[in-house]
């Protein structure tokens, strides 16, 4: 008897130790090795300075706060998963995208006591703005420099005009600060190239010398491209008639609509698209000829030297200069004449040179080389051309004050290499009224923009300066940058911009490679307190013993109107511990497409989708159309995935819908409506729901709603209400009420718990079940073995001092029973389950940064559990600290207990553990951790107290690469 008691204790003791570290205490001492992805995919969109960095998840969330408030290196985003899942335990990581060059990683930490956490780490310091993205499995993050204002919040309008203080008496002088700007949101995309837009023709700079231009460069698949977009118009009619009237010069040229945001930045950062004076080919100046032709009067390995009197008298009047070219690495210098209109008239003065010049010939030159050769003409005995003074100084001497500032702040952004923040700063110095530094400004923005490999936007800005400051020594500095920028000498005919075929396809892959091995290992001690006198039973045992293999690999190809993309991720595990099985996931597996002019996007392929109806990972077919502006109208058909592990396509259930998206992406309103179907094998309906989304997006209010509801089974399947508010002083408050079937009902849930009278094993089709219910009764079934899970949030976050955040939560949730299901001659009974009651969960937490090092964050969390089954307390510290930009230690310690409301048992667990990252490289990342698992149960009955203790050792050690 004494001997059943003992093992029965102690199989007790190992459940119940079990059960509390993997649920209410659970954390780093026992590892796991998810297979399951939290992280769907990035997107970086620049509008001037503004970064946009989009993050997507494979489920819904809620943002509940975000630290630190000040700038710096590190980035983490407290959220709320919205769907129960196995992923809510994952840690995940993506591929920092190339474009975003600042961002060194960013991960998902779903094992964090205080709630799971998105963190990023970048390179320098930023300041940070989050809120949520346009549907519920996205979040926003605004990114800008420390000291810089809001920059990606909507800029204030600029003024119509300035005014000025003149020298002497009368009225102040009202100068035009900008051209008018044309209403509405509707842009020309003229131009899509990767790495620049390059440079333009003559010709394309005339034809939009009267529009706004801008650059609006953007992350595709990791690559940046840069769009050159004129506007604006208020109808899209109107902006397709202008996209018609460009075609000859910019052939892939059409119309779209932008957000605000966009509009503002490009009022902002706009390119200043004007012909340059001299590059007239009509002449312009006194004395300056018109014409492309010119003759090669002599050509020379050496310098020119002095020309003899008859060779200076032939060319005396005309335009001369000195050409200087490479051949085969020696430099060669060319005495050309010009100017001529046709090839007949250079050939006629050719001729008349013979004799002075006898290897003289005829070709025709770029413009460019006719801006460079007049403004480097040599004095041939007379004034050939008259010049223009420099605009007079009209600013005040606070608006002379800003261009110096402005000037400043753009010299320290050049020399922290922070070239966008530079090219805003000196943009608004340029667009000030003129002031004694106004030059400086223009050309360093040329310069900014040249370092940039922004061609067209730089030599627009020599030009400019030339335009503005003809003469001085500067201003032959500007000419031999514009003329490096304009190349070797070639004809003017015109030409695309480099790289701006938008119907020639790029191609480009991506993906990453990690390897992680995770071992636990512990060794128990139990005493039975009905034997005190004999030895304590010890065991040791290896709880976790593999290596996880994951890869995620893309390739995209395209141009700006399409897009195609093969996608495949997925993972392995290989179990070294005995008997243990091999584990294989596919989290993705499609191919998709999309076509901007016909607005129509399609994936086909294992993939996500949090909307329409559907809610998670399915294979099959999804195709949206976007019907207008605000209207897109979705068709989706296919298998559910149930789990990552399934490798099979679930054939015996299959489902089809169709959904209508009414918004815009920046609306503050979008709504979905849907209505999804889904078959069981046998002829049953699994389930036949029509539901709705609603999301609110104003300001600093974000709001989310669905309904679904089962027409077949007539309930309610999920009801789900999010509510988040941020107040100017940072502080955060939001909200979630949750009802919903656990899992989501289907007439399958009839098979949960069904059991055969002869064989023991599970009933896996419905069919089956016909042989002991009626179809009805099996409808029946799956109502009554589906839950219902009721739950409130709410949660509120509040900076205290620049440095110390706290953060608060709270969260009832109550589970319905089931009720029992009697035995039939071939299923057994299933027993009743009862409610769990209302259960209630409190958490605080105090989040520090900077007390040691610039960029380090200190967490204090506490957290409280009261449920049927016991109370629960829990501890934790953990840090972040940045020993180097290379080297970031990551230690915690937690301390939890528990007690049991049924038995006299407590279980308390301390667990400490050090985490290291090294990033030996922006695309690699090692990751080792350590750490110590010290657990103890105490189970008192009449016989006094038993115990059960236990040490564990975890070890994990991994690299991630990214290409």
């Amino acid at each position: 008897m004494r001997l059943q008691k003992h093992v029965w204790l102690k199989s007790v003791a190992t459940i119940a130790l079990t059960i509390g570290t993997a649920t209410s205490l659970a954390g780093t001492a026992h590892a796991q090795a998810v297979t399951d992805q939290t992280l769907s995919d990035l997107r970086v969109e620049r509008v001037g300075t503004c970064t946009t960095l989009t993050v997507e998840f494979n489920i819904r969330l809620q943002i509940l706060s975000y630290y630190p408030s000040r700038p710096g290196r590190e980035l983490y985003i407290r959220v709320r998963p919205l769907d129960p899942s196995a992923n809510l335990a994952a840690r995940d990581a993506l591929r920092p995208p190339g474009s975003l060059p600042e961002l060194r990683s960013i991960e998902y930490d779903g094992t964090d006591p205080g709630g799971p956490l998105v963190s990023l780490y970048f390179q320098q310091d930023m300041q940070f703005e989050v809120e949520g993205g346009p549907r519920p499995d996205s979040l926003v993050i605004k990114l800008f420099q420390p000291g810089e204002d809001r920059a990606c919040s909507l800029a204030q309008a600029p003024a119509a005009s300035t005014v000025v203080a003149t020298p002497g008496p009368g009225p102040a002088v009202t100068v035009a600060a900008e051209p008018d700007i044309p209403p509405g949101r509707f842009v020309v995309n003229a131009i899509s190239a990767p790495g620049s837009i390059g440079e333009l023709s003559r010709e394309q700079r005339a034809a939009i010398d009267d529009r706004v231009a801008y650059d609006s460069p953007v992350d595709r698949e990791g690559e940046e491209w840069h769009r050159l977009r004129l506007g604006f118009y208020e109808t899209k009619e109107e902006a397709d008639a202008a996209a018609a009237s460009l075609a000859d010069l910019f052939p892939g040229a059409f119309a779209i609509e932008v957000s605000p945001d966009e509009r503002e930045e490009a009022i902002a950062t706009r390119m200043p698209i004007a012909p340059p004076a001299d590059v007239s080919l009509a002449g312009g100046e006194a004395g300056i000829p018109p014409g492309l032709y010119i003759v090669n009067a002599l050509s020379s390995p050496a310098e020119l030297g002095d020309l003899s009197p008859e060779q200076q008298g032939a060319i005396s009047g005309r335009v001369a200069y000195d050409s200087v070219v490479e051949r085969d690495g020696e430099e060669w210098h060319r005495l050309r004449v010009g100017f001529f209109e046709t090839k007949e008239q250079a050939e006629a003065a050719a001729a008349q040179l013979e004799e002075v010049f006898p290897a003289a010939w005829t070709l025709r030159i770029s413009p460019e080389e006719r801006a460079e050769g007049i403004a480097a003409r040599m004095d041939t005995g007379e004034l050939i051309v008259s010049r223009t003074t420099r605009p007079s100084i009209v600013a005040s001497p606070e608006q002379s004050a800003e261009v110096d500032r402005l000037i400043l702040e753009a010299e320290a952004a050049i020399a922290l290499g922070n070239n966008d923040r530079a090219i805003q700063l000196l943009t608004n110095a340029r667009r000030l009224p003129e002031a004694q530094n106004t030059p400086r400004a223009i050309e360093l923005l040329g310069l900014t923009r040249e370092r940039k490999q922004q061609v067209a936007q730089a030599q627009a800005e020599y030009e400019e300066y030339l335009r503005r400051y003809p003469e001085g020594e500067d201003a032959e500095r500007v000419r031999q940058r514009l003329a490096a920028l304009s190349g070797p000498v070639q004809t003017a005919e015109l030409r695309e911009a480099e790289g701006g075929n938008p119907a020639a396809w790029t191609w480009d892959v991506r993906g990453s490679f990690s390897q992680f091995y995770y071992r636990d290992q512990s060794r128990t001690r139990f005493v039975d307190a009905a034997v005190p006198e004999e030895d304590p039973d010890e065991d040791d045992q290896v709880n976790l013993n593999q290596l996880l293999t994951s890869a995620d690999i893309a390739i995209m190809a395209g141009n700006d109107r399409g897009q195609f993309e093969a996608r495949a991720s997925g993972s392995y595990v290989w179990n070294f511990r005995s008997g243990g099985r091999d584990l294989k996931a596919i989290t993705a597996l499609y191919v998709g497409a999309s076509d901007a002019r016909s607005g129509i996007q399609s994936r086909f392929g294992r993939q996500t989708r949090n909307s329409g109806g559907v809610f998670g990972r399915f294979d099959g077919t999804w195709v949206g159309w976007q019907a207008d502006e605000k209207v897109k109208v979705n068709a989706v058909a296919g298998f559910p995935v149930l789990t990552s592990r399934q490798t099979r396509i679930l054939d015996e259930r299959r489902f089809y819908g169709a959904s209508i998206d009414y918004g815009e992406r920046s609306d503050a309103v979008q709504a979905t409506a849907y209505f999804l179907n889904q078959e069981a094998r046998g002829g049953f309906v699994d389930r036949r729901s029509i539901g709705a989304e609603l999301r609110l997006r104003k300001d600093r209010f974000n709001a989310f709603g669905l309904l679904d509801y089962d027409i077949h089974h007539e309930e309610v399947n999920l009801a789900l209400a999010t509510l988040a508010y941020t107040a100017e002083d940072g502080s955060n408050l939001s909200m979630t009420a949750d009802y919903r079937r656990s899992p989501l009902l289907t007439t399958s849930n009839a098979l949960i718990g069904q059991i055969g009278v002869i064989d023991a094993l599970p009933f896996t089709d419905l069919r089956d079940l016909l042989r002991f219910y009626t179809e009805d009764e099996i409808y029946r079934i799956a109502r009554d073995r589906t839950l219902v899970t009721k739950s409130l949030t709410t949660a509120y976050s509040r900076p205290i001092t620049e440095k110390l955040q706290a953060n608060f939560d709270f969260t009832l949730t109550e589970t319905s029973g089931s009720p029992l299901i009697p035995a039939t001659d071939g299923t057994q009974e299933i027993p009743a389950l009862a409610s769990t009651g209302t259960e209630y969960y409190f958490g605080a937490q105090v989040v520090g940064t900077g007390f040691l090092w610039d960029n380090d964050i200190y967490i204090l969390s506490g957290r409280y559990a009261d449920t049927q089954r016991s109370h629960s307390y829990t501890v934790d510290f953990n840090a972040r600290v940045p020993l180097t930009d290379k080297v970031r230690l990551t230690p915690r310690l937690r301390y939890g207990r528990r007690e049991d409301r049924i038995s006299q048992t407590t279980y308390e667990q301390f667990q400490p553990s050090l985490r290291v990252n090294i990033y030996p490289f922006r695309h690699g990342e090692i990751e080792l951790e350590a750490g110590m698992n010290f657990a103890s149960q105490r189970i008192r009955d009449l016989m006094g107290v038993s115990t059960f203790d236990e040490t564990g050792v975890i070890f994990t050690a991994g690299y991630r690469l990214d290409f």
